[in-house]
């Protein structure tokens, strides 16, 4: 029997109330420990909206389960730690590129990682910038590659990255793209992704989903 690290078992979603947003009726989607997923589908077909119901983000009806337990037995900071949502224009925690990363370790109070480990990472992105470095001046690309470094440094079992890459220009996105497969073979990482680019050419193997307006 396959071990799945997250299942969506028939999921349905209109969001929020009055939010406007896609119907989603009865999508279901396994995903195993280290595999990467490419969800497609035309514009206004809820490909956002099922993303973010998978992380906890918006109400839903079927069931959610990680590692074998039900969503309802996480508690919502628990399981949006271990299922992280990044869309394409994150918002920066604070102030300087440091604090951003670091925030959500004390956040969590678990151990914070070395100025090596992260300086590492964040020259692996391309991103050139001291720690004290501030937010304010980045331009959309780098704040998402500010993000996605966050986002590995935390170590989810499973990424969510919705057209997370769509800032970025060809030679920026492959850079994060290899750092993501690198920590996806890591640690085992489970990586979904919404992209309208084509930037996943190349990636071996790669699932897809294609989600169909209702």
């Amino acid at each position: 029997m396959t071990d799945f690290v997250l299942t969506a078992d028939k999921i349905c979603s209109n969001g929020y109330p009055d939010c406007g947003c896609a119907i989603l009726n009865n999508l279901t989607l396994n995903l195993q420990r280290e595999e990467w997923w490419r969800i497609t589908g035309e514009s206004g077909s809820g490909k956002t909206l099922f993303m973010r119901c998978m992380a906890g983000l918006v109400p839903h009806r079927g069931s959610l389960s990680l590692n074998g337990k039900s969503f309802q037995s996480y508690s919502l900071p628990e399981w949006r730690r271990k299922v992280l949502f990044v869309g394409s224009k994150p918002i920066p925690f604070s102030e300087t590129i440091g604090e951003s990363i670091l925030l959500p370790f004390r956040w969590r109070k678990t151990p914070v990682p070395s100025n090596e480990i992260v300086m590492q990472i964040l020259r692996s992105t391309g991103l050139k910038f001291d720690l004290d470095a501030s937010t304010k001046s980045l331009s959309d690309g780098e704040r998402v590659r500010l993000a996605l470094v966050a986002s590995i440094l935390l170590h989810p079992e499973v990424l969510l990255l919705d057209e997370t890459l769509a800032s970025l220009d060809n030679e920026n996105a492959q850079n994060a793209i290899g750092m993501i497969r690198k920590s996806s073979h890591d640690t085992g990482m489970t990586v979904v992704w919404v992209d309208h680019g084509n930037r996943l050419t190349g990636v071996e193997p790669l699932h897809t989903m294609a989600i169909t307006k209702p």
